[in-house]
């Protein structure tokens, strides 16, 4: 039976409103009231934020483009962990393209292991390409729902370039178009600001091939 991808979260851990955000928040709760959801959404909201005092102390004490640099290396250094956990779960060989179904159970499981923003990432795919939405992200620059300080929102954009690279590195036939973007949309060469929205064709796409072999006109 073919992959089928989640298209609702409410399976997910630490989903917890916003009322009770604030009380862990303010430490309005007693410690015998504290639940798995409540844990969940702490650690989950303590990565990001542990990531953006290292990239605001790194920005304060060498400049912009260290700070760009620096997260760039952490989405590079996550990406191809994750990416390279689930080529071999599969068996694919070194270099070997996965399939688009594969892909889309790679970003579900990628996704629903980052924690509660993340979650918020939906994808599908067809004979050549993948697609994600992800409304949230660890990150999440511009968005509704960032992780992002002031002054730091541009930043998750070099993450995702770092992202990419490792994927691309696993799999070189791999290409990503990028067509909407939370972060810095000129970074990924995105066509505008929104949630993120990116298409990954597994190999080159037919049309292109086709393009690429016809003769050329005098």
């Amino acid at each position: 039976m073919p992959y089928q991808p989640y298209t609702d979260n409410s399976f997910f851990p630490g989903l917890i409103d916003e009322a009770r955000q604030e009380k862990l928040l303010t430490y309005d709760f007693e410690v015998t009231e504290i639940t798995a959801d409540d844990v969940v959404w702490l650690l989950s909201k303590a990565v990001p934020g542990t990531a953006y005092t290292a990239l605001r102390w790194v920005k304060d004490k060498f400049g912009e483009e260290a700070a760009q640099e620096m997260a760039r290396e952490f989405g590079y250094q996550t990406g191809a962990a994750i990416f390279d956990r689930y080529r071999r779960k599969v068996g694919v060989a070194p270099g070997e393209p996965l399939t688009t179904e594969q892909f889309v159970e790679f970003q579900d499981l990628a996704h629903a292991t980052m924690g509660v923003d993340a979650v918020h990432a939906y994808s599908g795919y067809d004979d050549e390409k993948a697609w994600v939405s992800r409304q949230r992200c660890t990150f999440g620059g511009f968005g509704p729902f960032t992780n992002a300080p002031p002054g730091l929102r541009g930043i998750c954009t070099y993450a995702e370039l770092g992202f990419i690279s490792a994927y691309k590195e696993l799999q070189p036939t791999m290409i990503w178009d990028n067509t909407h973007n939370m972060g810095d949309p000129t970074v990924v060469g995105a066509r505008g600001r929104a949630i993120c929205g990116f298409m990954m064709w597994m190999t080159i796409p037919k049309e292109a091939r086709e393009r690429a072999a016809a003769p050329v006109s005098a």
